[in-house]
């Protein structure tokens, strides 16, 4: 059931953004529909990662005080999921848990800021619970 709901939410989710791009070029901004066509994508790469891996409450990164940084990540319906970046290479395994919440406890690390991303069946998504990215040439997230 919660497969058919994930999807269900997918699709409404695209229907509303596609409405969105069919009506761009009728935005009186002065931009152009081949202007803003490509914006409202970029803007959906970002929005939509955390809508579709709709989080409960939990923290991520999570920094303890002895060192020990644990990551978690709700994907319910992911196959593999695994810890990139800076302090992840080669890439590091995440455990599943019974209500679909991936997780992976890493350290203690020394202080210091720290980037990563997770890798969720081949596909790169920052961490929706942190705030902290790093938004250059790669979107990662980021922790001290």
């Amino acid at each position: 059931m919660a497969g058919a709901e994930s999807r269900a939410r997918r699709a409404s989710i695209l229907d509303r953004f596609t409405a969105i791009v069919r009506l761009a070029p009728f935005v009186g901004s002065g931009l152009s529909a081949l202007m803003l066509r490509p914006l409202i994508r970029i803007c959906l790469g970002l929005i939509i990662p955390s809508t579709l891996f709709a989080q409960t409450e939990f923290r991520s990164p999570d920094i303890a005080a002895n060192g020990q940084v644990t990551f978690r990540l709700k994907a319910p319906e992911a196959q593999n999921v695994a810890l990139r970046g800076q302090l992840a290479r080669p890439a590091k395994p995440l455990t599943q848990d019974e209500s679909g919440i991936w997780s992976l406890t890493i350290g203690p690390l020394e202080s210091g800021v720290y980037s990563y991303w997770f890798d969720v069946d081949g596909t790169r998504v920052i961490d929706p619970r942190n705030r902290y990215t790093k938004k250059w040439l790669l979107m990662e997230s980021a922790f001290e």
